[in-house]
This record gives structure tokens, sequence and C-alpha cells, in this order.
């Protein structure tokens, strides 16, 4: 039984109050790659010496309604700043794809517009 992930990328300014308002900016398709999974929170480890950045710290509790609904029925739910994702990408070794190259500037776009960034992911198995 394999293992897939439902990726988003969020965004965040403070409104008038101060307080952050996450949007998605949209989904990201990954193809399984299991080192990254490990990477990111610890799941489906295959024992190649990949060190997770965190462990599965749930949806956050400000999570866009897009990535609650979208998330609500998978596993293993989580969510890395930017620059954690960074981190876990090169821990897996996978910053190199096409993809990945197009979300890191996508999420550096963001931060330079003065944007809070993130990935609030899943797993479906």
């Amino acid at each position: 039984m394999g293992c897939d992930i439902t990726l988003f990328v969020e965004y965040a300014k403070r409104n008038p109050q101060g307080e952050l308002e996450w949007d998605c900016f949209g989904e990201v398709q990954v193809w399984p790659h299991y080192d990254f999974f490990t990477a990111l929170a610890g799941v489906r480890d295959m024992g190649r010496g990949v060190k997770p950045v965190s462990h599965a710290r749930g949806l956050p509790a400000d999570a866009s309604i897009d990535s609650v609904t979208m998330l609500a029925d998978g596993h293993t739910q989580s969510w890395l700043t930017f620059r954690e994702f960074m981190v876990a990408c090169k821990r897996a070794k996978c910053a190199a794809g096409l993809t990945f190259k197009a979300m890191f500037a996508a999420m550096r776009t963001l931060a330079r517009a003065g944007n809070h960034v993130r990935v609030v992911f899943c797993f479906d198995s």
C-alpha cells in the first residue's frame, strides 16, 4: 500500500487588529517520495538516516478554510514554516525537481512581499 501527500502553500499578513489571516495560495502535487515524507513529519521512514524537521503538529488552529476542508480526512496532519520546509527538502534531497523549484519561487515571492509563509499538509494511505 502506498502513501500520498496533500500539500498546500499558505500565506498571511496581519490584519488591523494584529492577527495573522491565512489564505491558501494553492495545492502542490508531489509524487510519493518517502525520504521527503520522513523529513516533513517522520512518515514512512525507510531507515535511510533522514531526520524529520518536526513530528506531526496537527493542523494549525488558524489554517485557511481551503486547507482545513481539503485536509480533514487525511492522517498525520501537520505544517512547517517556509524555512523548515526548505530544510526538509534539503534533508530528503528533493529540492532539485521542477515542482519544488516552482514552489520555492512562489513561496519566496510571497515572503518578499511581506507575508508569512508555510506549508500545511497531510498524508493519505
